[in-house]
This record gives structure tokens, sequence and C-alpha cells, in this order.
């Protein structure tokens, strides 16, 4: 393979890493400009992200990518190809967290809309079931 060729595909994997950094750095960007409040918003918040981060690794399966890190394996480019699989394999983490997480506040949507429309009086006999749906969140995604 000559230089040209080399450096190109070398700068191919760079913008692919970069690509996945800027991804994996877009939450804690988004939650400094944001002021979510309410659980609406942390939806909406929960949806882009699980949508970007799916796009994201769809794109990686694409054949062209997929020959070019292959062809930078052959070429021993270990540090282009370990950057890589270390940023892919968080970005598969971060897209299944986003999918349990917004998982997890639809179960209790339903519920926090009924609390915002009772009285006070309701409240009190919502919050067990609050807690209740927390509780199996939690026991079912513990690392959250």
């Amino acid at each position: 393979m000559d230089k040209d060729l080399e450096q190109r595909l070398e700068t191919v994997m760079t913008v692919w890493i970069n690509q996945i950094n800027n991804e994996l750095n877009w939450e804690n960007k988004e939650n400094a400009n944001s002021s979510i409040s309410g659980i609406e918003q942390e939806i909406k918040f929960w949806d882009k992200r699980k949508a970007n981060l799916a796009s994201l690794i769809s794109q990686l399966d694409n054949k062209d990518l997929i020959k070019i890190y292959e062809i930078m394996k052959s070429k021993k480019k270990t540090l282009y190809i370990e950057n890589f699989d270390k940023r892919k394999a968080e970005l598969v983490i971060k897209s299944k967290e986003a999918l349990e997480v917004n998982n997890a506040l639809s179960c209790i949507i339903a519920l926090t809309e009924e609390m915002n429309k009772s009285s006070i009086k309701e409240i009190v006999h919502l919050i067990p079931k609050l807690f209740q749906k927390i509780w199996v969140m939690w026991w079912v995604s513990p690392e959250h």
C-alpha cells in the first residue's frame, strides 16, 4: 500500500474515532446546556440520545468502513484499531444505557402525569406506586 493511501485511511479512522468521541461527550454538553424540567423533557432527551447513538452505530456497520478497518488491521495499525474498538465498545454501552433509561422513564410517565393532575391528598396515595416503580427500575438496571 502506498503512503498516500495509507495516510488517507488513517485520516478516515481518525475522523470516525473523533465522531464517536463527540457523540460520547454530547450527553455531558447537552446536560450542561439545558435545564430539563420534568419527566417529558427527560424522556425527550433520552429519546434523542438513543436515536443519535443508534444512528452512529448503524453507520459504523457500513461495508466501506469495515473494509478500511480490516485493511488497517492487516497493516498492524494497532493504535487506530485499539482506539476505534475501545470507542465503539463505549458507544454500544452508552446506547444500551440510553435504551434502558428511556424504557425506565417511560414506565413512570403515566403515573407522574396522574400526579401532576392530582391534589396533595391524592398524591399521598400515589407515592407508594411511584416508589414501587422506581424500585423495579433500580432492580432491573442496578448500574443506574
